[in-house]
């Protein structure tokens, strides 16, 4: 399997990648692409909890291992598992093989337990998953769901709500993608088989072989910071985002203290960075970003911008600040630099100081033409100092 390195305007598709076993998380919160192995021992029915589960007197050969479980981070919508693939035996005599998508029963109907539901499906044996929040699920579990169809491309499971993962595909070996979204105050995701005589879970020790896949999680990756801007200078903030595997497009829309910001009065309220120009004492707030795309929405976590009144100019843009972005108090050849490299670009976006002059409405917006009346106007400045 293999992980391409992307990088759009909007997007940025991290390639770190790690093999989790079975009981084990993963680290770091802005892995987005992660390689996961799950065991047909993994036991669903032990996500979150301290020991693997059984609900039956007569348990069979044993309630097997933990599920393997990976971190949600902030801000994340849906996640996809691609590129499944693995060959399953389920009894000491060999039953099986079996893909990740199971075998085909009439119904197959497994018990919830310990707040973990169960399920009913016409496959058994197959991967699956379960969202949970950071406390220990407990009864009463969800309402199980139903599997007869497994060509859905999007499903929206609940907190402790067990769902059919399978190949993550809308065939089995061929099709879409399925998306799973990420259900309101989900940190983690459990992956691993759901294995008994119907309803008893409990059927584990005897298992062999596993399923493996890269784990994709679509959402936010890197926060907006908080900053500090002088008065009637300027200020950036930006989030970076990971798309699906189909680059599912996404919109931006940012508030300020909860309050969408109109893309009529600042056009950079609808994409990834959020320019401030010319700002005034009212400008001092919380900003954040709400993000957006047909799987679903979520919110990032809010960046204050604190207003000072500071001796330097408009040149004062590089070169220190609490978060690498605010002015440093000195105008000097850091300065200049970057404005140079932004201006030698043509992006605006990179540095809103590349277009600080030649119009817009109110006199202090770009004017979306980067030209020798921004370097005269930067050029003033940088020789004003502080």
């Amino acid at each position: 399997m293999r992980n391409r390195c992307k990088i759009a305007a909007a997007t940025t598709r991290f390639s770190h990648r790690f093999t989790a076993v079975c009981g084990s998380f993963s680290v770091g919160a802005l892995c987005v692409a992660q390689t996961v192995t799950v065991p047909a021992t993994c036991n669903i029915y032990g996500a979150g909890h301290s020991a693997p589960r059984a609900n039956c007197s007569n348990p069979g050969p044993g309630p097997g291992v933990l599920p393997v479980g990976i971190n949600i981070p902030p801000g994340s919508i849906c996640i996809e598992l691609v590129d499944v693939s693995g060959s399953i035996l389920f009894c000491p005599g060999g039953c099986g093989p079996a893909g990740p998508d199971g075998t085909s029963f009439a119904t197959f109907t497994l018990d919830s337990v310990d707040g973990i539901s169960g399920f009913t499906a016409t496959r058994a044996r197959a991967l699956h998953g379960v969202f949970l929040a950071d406390a220990e699920p407990a009864n009463p579990a969800p309402t199980p769901l139903t599997f007869t169809d497994f060509s859905f491309t999007q499903l929206a499971p609940q907190i402790a709500q067990q769902f059919y993962i399978g190949d993550g595909l809308t065939g089995t070996g061929t099709g879409s993608p399925q998306r799973f979204i990420v259900p309101p105050g989900a940190t983690r995701l459990f992956l691993g088989f759901a294995d008994g005589l119907g309803p008893c879970i409990g059927w584990y020790g005897d298992n062999g072989g596993s399923a493996s896949g890269t784990v994709l999680i679509s959402g936010i990756v890197q926060q907006p910071r908080s900053q500090t801007a002088c008065l009637g200078g300027s200020a950036a903030f930006s989030i970076t985002t990971q798309a699906d595997s189909t680059n599912l497009p996404i919109s931006y829309r940012w508030r300020k203290n909860g309050v969408l910001i109109s893309p009529l009065i600042n056009q950079s309220a609808a994409t990834p960075t959020l320019h401030l120009f010319g700002v005034v004492a009212t400008d001092a707030a919380a900003y954040d970003c709400i993000i957006s795309n047909s799987c679903g929405s979520a919110v990032s976590a809010a960046a204050t911008l604190t207003i000072t009144a500071c001796a330097c100019s408009l040149a004062d843009i590089a070169g220190g600040g609490p978060t690498g972005q605010s002015p440093d108090g000195i105008v000097d050849g850091s300065d200049f630099v970057a404005f140079i490299n932004s201006f030698s670009t043509g992006d605006g976006a990179i540095d809103p100081l590349a277009y600080v002059a030649g119009g817009g409405a109110d006199g202090l917006a770009p004017d979306g033409v980067i030209d020798g009346s921004d370097f005269i106007a930067f050029i003033n400045a940088f020789a004003a100092g502080c």
